[in-house]
């Protein structure tokens, strides 16, 4: 692709003043002024003691707020510290529970390995010396009339 300008000639010259004919004028020379010294006012001993109240009036206000940026940000410190230390107990407390737990589950299948009736009979036989009673030596109360209490053997009722 050919550039746009190819074969064009610039003519700068027309932007030479010296050579079309322009003379700028001559600007007259101003003559500098001197500064003058201004004379510092004069403050009263009022005027000082009022300039010297207010600065540190100042001063004690940025004291004020930099005491109680130090302040929030020591509090902010702290409950992130204190938020850490309460994370780590509760997940410690956290494993605990589920220790226990789990040593509850293993309690309770234990229990109830050991209740089972054949175990129960078993150990009253062996270990108590106890036997079944047979049917001659079971014994009825009977209160359902308002009378008294009769008293049957081997599930016969009397009445």
């Amino acid at each position: 692709m050919a550039d746009y300008y190819d074969g064009l000639a610039f003519d700068l010259d027309i932007f030479d003043d010296a050579k079309n004919g322009y003379v700028p004028e001559l600007k007259k020379e101003k003559k500098l002024k001197l500064p003058r010294l201004l004379e510092p006012k004069r403050e009263t001993e009022a005027q000082i003691e009022a300039r010297v109240r207010a600065g540190r009036f100042a001063a004690l206000k940025a004291l004020a707020f930099c005491l109680s940026a130090l302040l929030l940000l020591g509090s902010i410190i702290y409950g992130q510290v204190a938020l850490t230390n309460l994370q780590a107990e509760l997940r410690e407390q956290k494993r605990e529970l589920q220790i226990a737990k789990s040593e509850c589950v293993r309690l309770n299948t234990e229990v109830n390995s050991m209740l089972s009736m054949s175990k129960v009979e078993e150990y009253a036989r062996d270990r108590l010396g106890m036997v079944k009673q047979e049917n001659c030596q079971i014994y009825y109360y009977d209160i359902s009339e308002g009378g008294g209490a009769e008293l049957t053997a081997s599930g016969s009722v009397n009445r």
